[in-house]
């Protein structure tokens, strides 16, 4: 399991919820670019390649609640 940090904890949750890009750098007082380069830096520790592919490695690792399972 890839070492997360908590910012990318925090951006992770919030894409499971749902939540896009721009509402996640709202949210967390942070740019949209930086969202997306966390967002990026997830899908490469966790070696998928989109977003949906993200939050179903996460669930299946326990990373994310359990709303997420019917992706």
């Amino acid at each position: 399991m890839p070492s997360l940090t908590d910012k990318q904890r925090q951006i992770l949750s919030q894409v499971a919820l749902g939540l896009r890009s721009k509402q996640i750098a709202y949210s967390l007082g942070i740019s949209v670019r930086t969202v997306e380069s966390h967002k990026y830096a997830l899908m490469q520790a966790f070696g998928v390649h989109g977003t949906i592919e993200l939050v179903r490695r996460a669930h299946e690792l326990g990373l994310v609640e359990s709303a997420t399972r019917h992706l």
